[in-house]
């Protein structure tokens, strides 16, 4: 048993993380479930919805340290090729997707267009990095003196 009331402390917030770790990953288990037995069932509409909520799910136990990143990319990387392997003519997604967002899809830009930008957006950052740094030496030399 401890004997200080640090590792004492330890010890409980030990304790509640642990369980609430436990339902974090029941709770992912139960997701990936339910897309695995609506793949099984043959819906796509179903296995979709599914998977989009499997998804957010895994994620956010890879937010919260309780999947590695690679793990939870596999995971939902398997599941989605599960999904695609159902509908195949991809007609009962694509279904699915036109009710849930009815704007029309953005032209792609030329490739030199988004290099372009990222250089503009970049040379101000490095401006602004170089500022806080020289700020940053400034009172120092003061200090100095």
């Amino acid at each position: 048993m401890a004997n200080h009331s640090a590792t004492k402390k330890a010890i409980r917030k030990t304790v509640t993380k642990t369980a609430v770790n436990k339902n974090r990953k029941s709770r992912i288990k139960t997701y990936v479930k339910r897309v695995v037995t609506a793949v099984a069932a043959g819906s796509a509409v179903e296995a979709n919805n599914a998977l989009i909520e499997a998804q957010s799910e895994i994620m956010r136990g890879v937010a919260s340290n309780l999947i590695k990143k690679n793990t939870g990319a596999r995971k939902v990387s398997r599941l989605s090729s599960m999904v695609k392997g159902i509908s195949a003519s991809g007609d009962n997604i694509k279904a699915a997707s036109d009710k849930s967002s009815a704007k029309p899809a953005k032209k792609a830009a030329p490739k030199k267009a988004p290099a372009k930008t990222a250089v503009a957006k970049a040379a101000p950052k490095a401006k602004a990095a170089t500022t806080k740094a020289s700020a940053k030496k400034a009172p120092a030399k003061a200090k100095a003196e």
